[in-house]
């Protein structure tokens, strides 16, 4: 097939060629227009949990453009409860706390309880309490003066972390020590996509996807019957994929090494910090899951970029999930089952198929 070349644009790295629209953000999304005939495609940018939210939806019905007002209000009300930044948040109270003891809502159980799973299950690798670290390096998004701290400030805030340091005293109240805070940054986006795609085929509608920066969850097929189809980013070069797929599941998470980070002494720090030993992740560049459920997914994607390589593959495999990694050295490693709906861009990488 006939490669289409393109050049880089300035709104969230958005290229349009001819009929075909590329993303790079954490993974890039390549579709056809296919609006000729058929549904009509209709098209709904938000800007919510700190990225921008590119909803496609085909459809000629009467009430598209009255769903995807209600669609927005739903997102912008998740990331009102969930955000670290809003004053309204339930996060923002709890973190600012007085005292330890505090009430949460239906929602924020929710994502706690998927959260304590997904910490056990991972064996303590997910965890919503690294965000202390997140400042101590200067990478939260306000932050502008990186720092690469000693070892005794490291140890100043290894008390602070693990989601073990959690209480729960019943389903609307649990208990934090001084110091520990909760951010939602590594499984917002899934819960907030999940409500999403519920909205939607509860609503009727069939063929769809929704980006968020780069992670996705898809509907159906293109109008023409086509798979959609993206692309993942060469985690060391924003304007260049590293491969293609064919989307056969619906939800695809990107984590990596290249999304906020700084380099001091030939090391990259970057915001993915293994809770075990409050450094950022160094086994791999980047790491892409694919499977059924986006609250899953967010948080399995960041577990596979902290392991090394091979055991990723495993531990996605063991969840009923497909993983793409890109390890530290370059090298590609695929799970057998996502090999053929994938074509490789880069031939001089070794590539191992598990």
């Amino acid at each position: 097939m006939a490669k289409e070349s393109f050049s880089p644009s300035i709104c969230s790295r958005l290229t349009t060629v001819g009929n075909t629209v590329l993303t790079a953000v954490s993974a890039l999304l390549l579709m056809a227009c296919g609006c000729e005939k058929g549904p009509h495609k209709n098209i709904r940018r938000i800007f919510a949990l700190d990225t921008i939210i590119d909803i496609t939806l085909y459809s000629n019905g009467p009430r598209v453009h009255r769903d995807l007002d209600s669609l927005e209000r739903l997102i912008q009300g998740l990331d009102a409860k969930l955000s670290i930044s809003r004053e309204s948040s339930d996060i923002y109270r709890i973190n600012h706390r007085v005292d330890s003891t505090q009430r949460i809502s239906g929602v924020l159980k929710t994502v706690l309880n998927v959260c304590r799973g997904e910490w056990k299950l991972s064996g303590g690798l997910f965890d919503i309490t690294v965000g202390p670290l997140k400042y101590l390096y200067g990478l939260e998004s306000h932050q502008t003066a990186h720092h690469v701290p000693s070892p005794r400030e490291l140890d100043s805030v290894k008390s602070l972390i693990g989601f073990d340091r959690i209480t729960f005293i019943n389903d609307s109240l649990i208990t934090l020590p001084k110091g520990v805070s909760l951010d939602l940054g590594g499984i917002g986006k899934g819960y907030v996509l999940r409500a999403t795609g519920q909205f939607l085929r509860e609503r009727g509608y069939d063929s769809f996807l929704i980006n968020t920066g780069g992670d996705l969850i898809a509907a159906g097929t293109k109008p023409d019957g086509n798979r959609w189809r993206i692309g993942i980013q060469d985690p060391r070069n924003d304007m260049a994929l590293i491969a293609q797929m064919s989307v056969a599941q619906p939800v695809i998470f990107t984590s990596g090494d290249y999304e906020r980070y700084f380099i001091e002494k030939n090391v990259r720090y970057h915001h993915l910090f293994n809770p075990k030993t409050c450094l950022p992740g160094l086994l791999n560049r980047s790491a892409t899951v694919v499977g059924d459920d986006p609250f899953a997914v967010d948080a399995a994607v960041k577990v596979a970029f902290l392991m090394p390589a091979a055991e990723a593959i495993d531990y996605l495999a063991s969840r009923a999930m497909k993983g793409f990694i890109v390890d530290s050295s370059g090298g590609i490693w695929i799970s057998r089952s996502l090999r053929p709906d994938l074509e490789l861009e880069d031939s001089t990488s070794s590539v191992t198929i598990r």
